[in-house]
């Protein structure tokens, strides 16, 4: 599994290989009546990438950096569902004026102010961690100091061992929007008169775009 660090997340121009392809023509075919070809499935695979602003559904490696809400010890990781976690580190950041306890002495260290650093990364024990995996909600211990980390730094794992259903029809979908539609959207022609309508700027269709909306990563906050 390829570790992935991006800070807007995580798409990226990337064809799968063959063994990495969700289903097969047979299946597709078999499940819902639509021929397809590997190729135009590895097709539909980076249009569902691209829509879902993720590099795969199965798992796979990704690094994560949290801003923890003032005096809270919570936050959500992006990708789900999440399986592990493999690292984490805090830091002890500023907070407002009024929040004394995050702007104590011992807890920002007062050399690495003097010396206009950032403050510096600490490890924390993966157990401690407390994971929801559907929805990626994450409980993160207090430090040493029994004050909680101001950014929290997480590597993890997420992604299905088995593809789901929803993500296999909605391959079946986009093929079928992109043999039925070519390459672009017109959906009637008149001639003499010359006259075009169109269904919809995209082949995602609002269909498809509830099956992947389950599977699509907004945002890393």
């Amino acid at each position: 599994m390829e570790s992935i660090n991006h800070p807007g997340l995580i798409a990226d121009d990337y064809l799968p290989d063959e063994d990495e392809v969700y289903v097969t023509p047979d299946v597709i075919e078999e499940r819902y009546g639509i021929t397809a070809t590997e190729a135009q499935i590895r097709t539909a695979m980076v249009l569902m990438h691209d829509y879902c602003n993720r590099r795969t559904l199965w798992p796979s490696e990704y690094m994560q950096r949290i801003t923890l809400a003032s005096d809270r010890s919570q936050g959500v990781l992006a990708v789900r569902p999440v399986l592990r976690i493999l690292e984490a580190k805090g830091r002890y950041t500023l907070g407002r004026r009024d929040n004394s306890p995050r702007n104590h002495p011992f807890i920002y260290s007062g050399l690495e102010i003097m010396l206009g650093r950032a403050p510096g990364w600490i490890d924390i024990t993966t157990d401690t961690i407390e994971f929801y995996a559907p929805t990626g909600e994450i409980w993160i211990p207090t430090g040493a100091l029994l004050a909680p980390y101001g950014e929290v730094q997480i590597k993890y794992t997420a992604g299905y061992a088995q593809i789901p259903e929803k993500a296999i029809m909605a391959i079946a979908l986009l093929i079928n929007s992109i043999c039925s539609k070519g390459d672009g959207d017109m959906i009637s022609y008149t001639a003499g008169r010359v006259s075009r309508r169109f269904n919809t700027a995209s082949f995602i269709t609002r269909d498809i775009k509830r099956l992947l909306n389950f599977f699509a990563v907004r945002s890393y906050e």
